[in-house]
């Protein structure tokens, strides 16, 4: 609810946007790499924090390094 109020529902990053079925999920339109995706996820977040104050959190853990 948040991601689609702050006007976050039709963000993307390369082929990583946010999913058309539930602003929750992010999605790989193809050929995303795990830096769009993250970035995607961080353009999200500080959307929200800035449209409505709260800072959301993942409900997944990032592992490795971006390269």
């Amino acid at each position: 609810m948040l991601i689609k109020e702050s006007g976050c529902d039709k963000f993307s990053v390369g082929d990583a946007k946010i999913s058309n079925k539930h602003c929750n999920f992010f999605v790989n339109e193809g050929k995303a790499k795990a830096s769009d995706i993250e970035k995607l996820i961080n353009q999200v977040k500080k959307q929200v924090k800035f449209k409505t104050g709260v800072n959301l959190e993942l409900e997944i853990k990032i592992i490795g390094d971006e390269k």
